[in-house]
């Protein structure tokens, strides 16, 4: 699995590569950066699987993240990773595009590779049913 991560707390990616590698060992890819700007380069070169992003970069407002995120061309699975509780946020965020919204603070890894799979196979059928809607 190719995952992407932007965070900007280095504690904090600590924790989410720990987990990752945990659970999806050598088999998993991993890169990070700090910024979304930096991100977004890296997804105009390269496709990941999954991409887990921290709502407050040092380089983007909040809503300002997901909006940036969704106008790639084929953006990958988002899964938020945040410090937020606010489930209103959550839903209008899963409305916009997001495939889930986890807070950091109750992160376990059995939940952010459930997150991580279901949110590749949701966006791989939704994928599907627009092809067929297009036919």
């Amino acid at each position: 699995m190719h995952i992407l991560i932007a965070e900007d707390n280095q504690d904090h990616l600590e924790l989410i590569v720990d987990m990752l590698r945990s659970s999806f060992g050598t088999q998993c890819k991993i890169h990070h950066y700090g910024s979304l700007q930096e991100a977004v380069a890296y997804l105009d070169r390269q496709r990941v699987d999954i991409f887990l992003c921290d709502l407050k970069l040092p380089d983007s407002p909040i809503h300002n993240t997901v909006e940036r995120i969704k106008a790639l061309e084929d953006a990958p699975p988002i899964i938020v990773l945040t410090s937020l509780h606010d489930d209103e946020l959550a839903q209008q965020l899963v409305k916009e595009g997001i495939q889930d919204f986890l807070p950091k603070d109750e992160l376990t890894p059995s939940q952010l590779v459930r997150a991580c799979h279901y949110a590749i196979e949701r966006k791989k059928l939704t994928h599907s049913l627009l092809e067929q809607n297009e036919d």
